[in-house]
C-alpha cells in the first residue's frame, strides 16, 4: 500500500485530521488505484482506514488532483486512437488543464478539468470533465470550443443563478 496526498481536513463537529489517500499499484510499482483513505488525529495518532466507497461525507479529497490529471493525461493520450496513435500519428491526443475543485448541487466535491489540444498553436476548450473526489467517477461533457478562459466565463455567465442575481 502506498500513501499520497496528505491533507488537513476538519469534520463536521470541528475536529481536525490529517487525511491521507492509500494506493494500490496495479502494473510492477506504478498504474496507482486508489485504495481509500488513511485519517489521522492530530492530538494522538490514532489511524482509522476508510475503504474506497465507505468514505464518511465530511472528506472532500479523496482523489488527489495529480491522480486526476495522471488519469486524464492517459485517456487523453490513448483512448482515441490506441498506444501506436502516441508514436506516429498524434491524431485527436488531448491533454487536461489545471483541475480545480467545486462542489456541486449535490454537496459533492468534484475536480473540474478542461481539456485540449496538445498541439501549441491550438488553445481551444475541447471538453470538461467532472470527475467526483469521493468515488473518481468521471462524465465528460463536450464544449464547442473556443479559447479556454473564453469558454469559462461563457459557460458560468449562461448559467441561470447567475444570471438572475445579475452575478459577474
Amino acid at each position: 500500500v502506498g500513501l499520497a496526498d496528505c491533507k488537513f481536513e476538519i469534520d463536521d463537529k470541528n475536529q481536525p485530521w490529517w487525511v491521507v489517500t492509500t494506493f494500490q499499484p496495479t502494473i510492477m510499482w506504478s498504474g496507482e488505484k486508489i485504495t481509500g483513505v488513511a485519517v489521522v488525529n492530530p492530538f494522538n495518532g490514532d489511524i482509522k482506514f476508510q475503504e474506497l466507497g465507505k468514505i464518511d461525507a465530511w472528506i472532500d479529497r479523496v482523489i488527489p488532483e495529480s491522480y486526476v490529471q495522471k488519469y486524464l493525461d492517459w485517456w487523453g493520450l490513448y483512448a482515441s486512437h490506441g498506444y501506436w496513435n502516441t508514436w506516429w500519428g498524434f491524431k485527436d491526443v488531448v491533454e487536461p488543464e489545471d483541475s480545480i475543485l467545486i462542489y456541486g448541487s449535490d454537496g459533492q466535491p468534484d475536480w473540474v478539468t478542461g481539456t485540449t489540444s496538445r498541439s501549441a498553436g491550438d488553445e481551444s476548450l475541447i471538453s470538461f470533465v467532472y470527475t467526483n473526489s469521493h468515488t473518481g467517477k468521471s462524465t465528460l461533457y463536450k464544449t464547442g470550443g473556443g479559447s479556454t478562459d473564453e469558454a469559462v466565463i461563457n459557460a458560468v455567465n449562461k448559467n441561470q443563478d447567475i444570471q438572475y442575481k445579475h452575478l459577474h
